[in-house]
């Protein structure tokens, strides 16, 4: 592999294979491997099934081009959409779960932050009148500031002015949407029309939680993590972007098996 990713990519991609084969997924995906080729040599097929079987679980786990092949069918899809909303929005939901709190206890954005960017680009072009963050603490966080008030100072300190911000709870998806239908409830106005950002991945969930609430949003999604990905033998090397993108859409397919 080495020869042909250098043949193809160069030094770069070379760089780039070792250092995958460094990280913690590469040592256990070569481990597997490595033990499969002993023991096929040594002539214990059972066992060399078992690692074989191991090996092809680990490449497909950590693997770029599947997580983008499954995240494609996982993700809210539209017809089209632009980069804003194409009418002005009266709410726009921002789904807990683009923040994090640093060592410090200084909130920032975290993996998903592209919601919370979002959200700001949506606010500050007039497409809507108010931005309704979520998300409570987990019991098991530790952390002192929720999800919600990690997203409003971070709102604040890119010029979303404070009195145009609410806030509301939920430590789980599930839950923020029942808190959205209770708040909601008791602030309907006639018409009014309310986005709801998320990943994409994750909007599929959201959205079907809102319907049983009888909550009528605006799919706003965001982060996309399906679409073409260009095939090379780097990119079916397991790494953990690879395998965070199939976790992600696993995850998914797990909730709506569980009814979510």
């Amino acid at each position: 592999m080495p020869l042909a990713v250098h043949a193809n990519h160069g030094v770069p991609g070379l760089e780039k294979l070792f250092t995958r084969y460094a990280m913690p997924l590469g040592i256990i995906w070569h481990a597997c491997l490595l033990g499969f080729l002993i023991e096929w040599v040594r002539g214990k097929r059972i066992t060399s099934l078992i690692l074989a079987a191991l090996t092809v679980f680990v490449t497909i786990a950590g693997s770029e081009p599947f997580g983008s092949w499954l995240n494609a069918r996982v993700e809210y899809r539209l017809d089209h959409q632009a980069a804003l909303p194409a009418t002005a929005l009266d709410t726009t939901v921002l789904l807990g779960g683009s923040t994090r709190v640093d060592r410090r206890g200084i909130p920032e954005l975290a993996i998903d932050g592209q919601r919370l960017f979002y959200a700001a680009q949506i606010y500050h072009a007039g497409k809507t009148k108010e931005i309704l963050v979520t998300g409570s603490n987990h019991t098991t966080s530790g952390e002192q500031i929720s999800p919600a008030q990690q997203a409003k100072q971070l709102l604040v300190s890119i010029g979303v002015p404070a009195d145009s911000i609410r806030i509301s709870g939920g430590a789980n998806t599930r839950e923020e949407i029942k808190a959205l239908a209770n708040y909601f409830q008791h602030d309907r106005k006639a018409d009014r029309k309310i986005g709801l950002i998320t990943n994409a991945t994750h909007l599929v969930r959201a959205m079907r939680l809102a319907k049983n609430y009888d909550l009528d949003f605006e799919p706003l999604p965001c982060v996309y993590r399906g679409g073409p990905v260009q095939m090379t033998l780097l990119n079916w090397m397991p790494c953990a972007s690879g395998l965070h993108a199939n976790t992600d859409a696993c995850y998914e397919l797990l909730a709506k098996l569980a009814g979510q």
